[in-house]
């Protein structure tokens, strides 16, 4: 709904490569914040799936568990470290904040992080979000 927000508590217990972010909104306008070192409210107990990025049957076993924990339920302020904006007047638009050109991932340290989705729109907003990473235990 409008002014809304939605925050997703990120918990890496080890460092990452962040390889792509994305967020895509089907009319209206959204923001979204990366959040370091995050200050929480609220009870983070709804899990957020992570899927693999190879599910193939041919991929090697034992397959490896990701340590990266995604959860929902509360909200979050603090360091502000990334920060995008997408508009879609009446058509589809996309940002991509990492990984948008070769070579633009970046390395994230263990710790605790937020990503808090604004609707900055006067209606309700449809969005689709996606991150890619690759885990460096």
């Amino acid at each position: 709904a409008s002014g809304a927000s939605f925050t997703i508590k990120v918990s890496l217990p080890v460092d990452v490569i962040l390889n792509d972010v994305s967020l895509i909104v089907s009319g209206g306008s959204m923001s979204l914040s990366t959040l370091r070192a995050p200050v929480f409210s609220g009870t983070f107990d709804t899990p957020v799936a992570v899927i693999p990025k190879n599910t193939t049957s041919s991929r090697p076993t034992p397959y490896y568990v990701p340590q990266t924990v995604l959860t929902t339920g509360g909200t979050a302020t603090g360091q502000e470290i990334d920060f995008v904006r997408v508009v879609g007047a009446s058509a589809t638009a996309r940002i991509t904040s990492v990984g948008s050109q070769p070579f633009s991932e970046r390395g994230v340290a263990a710790g605790e992080y937020a990503w808090v989705f604004t609707n900055t729109s006067n209606s309700t907003v449809n969005y689709e979000f996606s991150a890619w990473w690759e885990e460096r235990p």
